[in-house]
């Protein structure tokens, strides 16, 4: 089960230091965006914990810190829990990871080896 999302808005950077009420709507708008995608693909069987892989796949070289990374979706991870109506505390373990770059960047959140009830019902 994988789940495709935008690169990163540099707004929702921890090192932005934006004032919040900057952020609050791109935070809101990546989370309802994170949330239909996740609906679209279907939502896993039920079980204790999620083992999510992330990949980043930038749009350019330039250095990227990966946890800076990971802290910039917190929006998009609790769109996808809502969607998936689990807790996201349930995800873990979480890896995340650097993909090619790639034309104007993207996000791949997957979740290996599931079954979804989407396929169940099929």
């Amino acid at each position: 089960m994988k789940i495709e999302l935008p690169w990163l808005n540099p707004i929702l950077s921890p090192n932005s230091r934006k004032h919040w009420a900057v952020k609050v709507g791109p935070k809101q708008k990546h989370k309802e965006d994170a949330w239909k995608v996740a609906k679209s693909v279907g939502t896993p069987s039920v079980r204790d914990r999620y083992h999510l892989t992330i990949t980043f796949h930038p749009p350019t070289k330039a250095h990227r810190d990966l946890d800076n990374c990971l802290a910039s979706i917190k929006a998009e991870i609790d769109g996808i829990a809502d969607a998936w109506q689990v807790n996201d505390k349930q995800f873990r373990p979480i890896t995340i990871d650097f993909g090619d770059v790639v034309k104007h960047g993207k996000i791949i959140v997957s979740l290996p080896d599931s079954t979804t009830t989407k396929e169940a019902a099929q």
